[in-house]
């Protein structure tokens, strides 16, 4: 029989796992006490950049793998089985692994809950350190660039984007398109907003967004925004130019005033 503190870390991280509300930090801790850890030089870890524009948006995901999940990366890879992998097996484990998840890649991002249409034009992935031997123990890094269109371009007023998560984002990194106004935002630890050229970055690390169903409070890992683009009229150069639009025109009229006068004199 296992010990009562055995028993009891077993439920605590089936019960975690179930709800979506672990940590990275605490499932490790859990699994170290159970001594079901993976080597302390092992990790994957994930890095999501999505550039968001008025009309398409690019998704690039960022994956590193060390120690015994690269070889476990390796081995999957390695369709021959001989040890050693060579550019045609890569080359078939990306189209494998593309046409598989494909149809997940269409729902990574949502737009108006659903109702702002997002067309998925190409998914292209990148294998960096897998050739060779599989017993190499050198990182393995993969990149994977998803590219959507916009059906109907982003219009003025306030949008709401939802972007999957996962417990393992040590970096996400969003950016908007110009003359947008980040309203509120959940789901990113460690999180800030900075400014690049004409356009906001929220930045931040994987973290717990909360929503309701039913009533009833729900948790996931994903990010949620709600942004506000602005109309030719809300931006910063409109009042000035509106102001000079009304002195030319009492400028205009005053001289047409001034002109009838004559006539009559």
């Amino acid at each position: 029989m296992y010990p009562k503190k055995r028993i009891f870390l077993i439920i605590i991280l089936i019960l975690l796992l179930a709800s979506g509300l672990f940590s990275g930090a605490l499932a490790n801790e859990i699994a170290e006490e159970m001594d079901i850890s993976a080597d302390a030089h092992s990790s994957a870890s994930y890095s999501n950049y999505i550039d968001i524009e008025r009309d398409q948006i690019l998704f690039d995901i960022k994956e590193e793998y060390t120690g015994e999940y690269a070889e476990n990366l390796r081995r999957s890879i390695d369709l021959n089985g001989d040890g050693y992998i060579n550019e045609t097996e890569i080359d078939t484990f990306k189209d494998n692994y593309l046409e598989i998840r494909t149809d997940e890649f269409r729902e990574y991002i949502i737009i108006n809950d659903g109702n702002t249409d997002l067309r998925l034009v190409s998914v292209t992935m990148e294998l960096d350190g897998a050739e060779g031997n599989i017993s190499d123990s050198s990182n393995v890094s993969v990149m994977t660039t998803i590219n959507y269109e916009l059906t109907s371009p982003l219009s003025a007023g306030e949008h709401r984007i939802w972007i999957l998560g996962h417990p393992l984002i040590e970096e996400k990194e969003i950016t908007f398109p110009e003359n947008t106004e980040i309203i509120n935002y959940q789901g990113l630890d460690e999180s800030q907003v900075i400014t690049d050229g004409e356009r906001d970055v929220l930045k931040g690390k994987s973290g717990i967004s909360s929503f309701s169903i039913n009533d009833q409070p729900s948790f996931e890992y994903a990010t949620r925004i709600t942004i506000h683009k602005k109309a030719f009229y809300e931006h910063s150069y409109f009042l000035p130019l509106l102001g000079l639009i009304q002195l030319m025109l009492i400028i205009l009229a005053a001289y047409s005033i001034r002109k009838e006068k004559k006539k009559d004199n």
